[in-house]
């Protein structure tokens, strides 16, 4: 225990600093902070922190979130740091997203993914959530309190989850206890408890300070526009719905049951890399309009994400389109589905071609359940290929289970080398 104590006391908190001169701030880096220190631990803390912002400052946000990430991998493997723990956001659980914070995050996850699958220095993670004593939320209605202005929130029903930095910093140091050499396993709190409205927030908060203060409804804004996609979480453990992790990756709950324990999709390293070179050229272009750096970031995001698709089960992928486009859940909701149209074509891409029996005895849908799929699909103009196979597989799932239940999950004894000419691997 004690030789543990000596050495996190020998922690390096890197708060890093943007630049695009990469091989003159590594330098400085090095002299100025890792060579001086000689940390055993870097835990890389440092993004931007607000969505909003992210939007405005697209270059400043992109280059300190990925920029900053391969240079603290860098200096770890230059400098013979053991161990490096990278703090996330759930936000980065999303399989795409076009939003500047949540694309930098899970770019600067795959970059630790694929540093952690070579060299010496053993690499962790965390996500985290909103945290209570420092949100940028609830300093953001504290202000307006204090200065007696109005107080604005996006909208009615808008809900965050919440933690405290006791948990947060806990959960950086057991990431130094579970982690493992050769792959990134991260950390999240299992018990979130239930998510708080922002506007009980603001209510709460304007209550306690005894002020007179109206509250204004602003909308949405840029960075937090992006609406939840139910796919995201496995539904087949409704009770251990985790909102800072994806059905895609692997977990499990630690001996404490206190910790949910998972690991990053395996995703094309290779495509990463391109797409990181490309980035790092863009960035280094100063007349470059922002614009185009998001729009190669979201690029970027949406290829690698096909890449964890492609290697994804396709029942659980087939699951993932049952989750995500519910009809109920856009009727009740009052959401177009055209709202996730990214997340779906490339679902649908990959599920072309790739579904067979065993598949659809697994994935537990029923004969009903698939002509409601692809009656909410059908409105999607760009996925009607796609909608047409899913169609010529209803139909031979129909005659076959003729005299059957069609709503119960389909048999296992249909014959799908070949339906109307779409061929079924």
């Amino acid at each position: 225990m004690d030789d543990f104590l000596a050495k996190v006391k020998r922690v390096c908190f890197h708060l890093f600093s943007r630049s695009n001169f990469l091989p003159l701030y590594l330098s400085y880096l090095r002299i100025a902070i890792f060579d001086v220190e000689k940390p055993d631990i870097v835990f890389h803390l440092a993004a931007q922190r607000l969505p909003w912002l992210a939007e405005i400052q697209i270059r400043e946000t992109v280059s300190t979130s990925i920029l900053g990430t391969q240079n603290i991998i860098r200096l770890s493997q230059m400098c013979g740091v053991q161990q490096c723990i990278f703090s996330s956001t759930g936000k980065a659980a999303r399989y795409f997203t076009t939003e500047v914070y949540a694309a930098s995050k899970k770019i600067s996850e795959w970059q630790f993914a694929q540093a952690a699958q070579k060299g010496d220095v053993t690499y962790g993670m965390v996500r985290f959530t909103h945290m209570l004593e420092n949100s940028s939320v609830c300093q953001q209605i504290d202000n307006k309190i204090q200065q007696g202005k109005i107080v604005n929130v996006h909208a009615p029903h808008r809900y965050v989850t919440a933690q405290n930095v006791s948990e947060a910093s806990h959960l950086l140091l057991n990431a130094l206890v579970l982690c493992q050499p050769g792959k990134l396993k991260f950390l999240t709190v299992r018990n979130l408890d239930w998510p708080v409205e922002t506007l009980e927030v603001a209510l709460y908060k304007i209550a306690q300070s005894g002020k007179d203060i109206p509250i204004y409804f602003q909308g949405l804004i840029p960075g937090y526009e992006e609406p939840c996609f139910l796919g995201q979480f496995d539904w087949d453990s409704p009770t251990e719905i985790n909102f800072l992790t994806n059905a895609l990756e692997p977990h499990f709950i630690d001996s404490s049951g206190e910790l949910f324990v998972a690991e990053v999709s395996p995703f094309c390293s290779h495509t990463l890399t391109k797409h990181l070179a490309g980035l790092q050229i863009l960035l280094a272009d100063s007349d470059l309009p922002e614009a185009q750096i998001k729009r190669s970031l979201g690029n970027a995001v949406k290829e690698i994400g096909n890449s964890i698709f492609s290697q994804a089960l396709t029942h659980t992928l087939l699951k993932i389109l049952k989750w995500g486009a519910n009809p109920k859940h856009f009727e009740v909701e009052e959401i177009s589905i055209k709202e996730y149209r990214d997340v779906l074509e490339l679902i649908l891409q990959e599920l072309y071609g790739r579904i067979d029996q065993e598949v659809l005895m697994r994935s537990q849908l029923t004969p009903n359940e698939v002509d409601d799929l692809i009656e909410i699909l059908s409105l999607l103009p760009s996925v009607q290929q796609e909608v047409a196979y899913l169609r010529a597989v209803s139909r031979i799932f129909r005659e076959f289970n003729l005299g059957q239940n069609p709503v119960e999950p389909f048999p296992d004894n249909i014959d799908l080398s070949n339906v109307s000419g779409v061929s079924i691997a």
